[in-house]
């Protein structure tokens, strides 16, 4: 018997899925940041962490930052 043979009879567990992009309930929940910082009224969880990955990576916030960085 092959070493593939044996490895395929094998039941490997793995983790589930738990990338929040994937979850129907982080885009529903509000923001755990809402209470504290203004800018996170009104945002769900899932838009919150996005806001946090574009701040770090220095993307405009606003149409009017946008308009401007296209202008140069």
């Amino acid at each position: 018997m092959t070493v593939y043979k044996k490895n395929k009879s094998k039941k490997i567990w793995v983790y589930e899925d738990n990338d929040m992009r994937n979850s129907a309930t982080v885009d529903t929940e509000e923001s755990v940041n809402a209470d504290t910082d203004d800018a996170e009224i009104g945002l769900t969880q899932l838009d919150s962490a996005f806001r946090s990955e574009w701040q770090a990576n220095g993307f405009p916030q606003t149409h009017k930052e946008l308009a401007e960085l296209e202008s140069k």
